[in-house]
């Protein structure tokens, strides 16, 4: 699992969360510094949705809040704007917008052996078809399927969404009227490594 988090974060140019995944990064990550991955963590430019955050609260090196009812226009610029990937890590209520919308370019999925019984879905659940095709999978020695899924060409279509309550009310749409692009590519001459228009991946375990 090691090669595809290194190579996931060689592509990284921005890392975007919601608010309680963002929480549980900052508590975290800070403490670990000295090691590769962690360095990465705590260096990379970050944004957070949020509209209760205050700017004191954003002691994580380099993050910047995104207020909730400003999201569809800061996404979209952020979109639109040359540079490498801007990765969702988790954040499973900001993803399902993203998927509902069309906005994933790329879905890693990482799937442990184990059964928990119960948890947050990431997935929209406003009845919409959206199909997917395997692009990559790595075994780790521990059993982890890293799994990397693009959007199937013309096979999407996107519902209206938006995430509840009053914490992170993102706008209807984040739209940015094109349509989703690979992300991690299996081939060579990553698109991620090269300067244009940032990726939306998204990586969920």
């Amino acid at each position: 699992m090691g090669g595809a988090l290194a190579e996931w974060q060689a592509g990284t140019g921005a890392l975007l969360f919601g608010r309680r995944t963002w929480q549980t990064m900052a508590a975290a990550w800070p403490a670990r510094a000295g090691d590769p991955f962690a360095d990465h963590m705590n260096s990379v430019t970050k944004y957070v949705v949020s509209s209760t955050l205050g700017e004191d609260e954003l002691t994580w090196n380099n993050t910047t809040c995104i207020p909730g009812d400003q999201a569809l226009d800061r996404i979209k610029k952020l979109r639109e704007a040359e540079g490498r990937d801007l990765v969702v890590m988790g954040s499973a209520s900001l993803t399902r917008t993203l998927l509902a919308e069309g906005l994933v370019d790329e879905l890693r999925l990482m799937i442990l052996p184990v059964l928990v019984g119960g948890g947050k879905s990431i997935y929209p659940t406003d009845g919409h078809l959206r199909t997917f095709e395997l692009v990559s999978t790595v075994v780790s020695g521990t059993g982890v399927h890293v799994c990397t899924y693009r959007p199937k060409a013309g096979a999407w279509s996107a519902g209206p969404a938006d995430l509840p309550g009053s914490r992170c009310p993102l706008p209807a749409r984040l739209g940015c009227g094109r349509q989703p692009q690979p992300h991690v590519d299996a081939d060579p001459g990553r698109r991620g490594h090269r300067r244009g228009r940032p990726r939306m991946p998204v990586t969920a375990g």
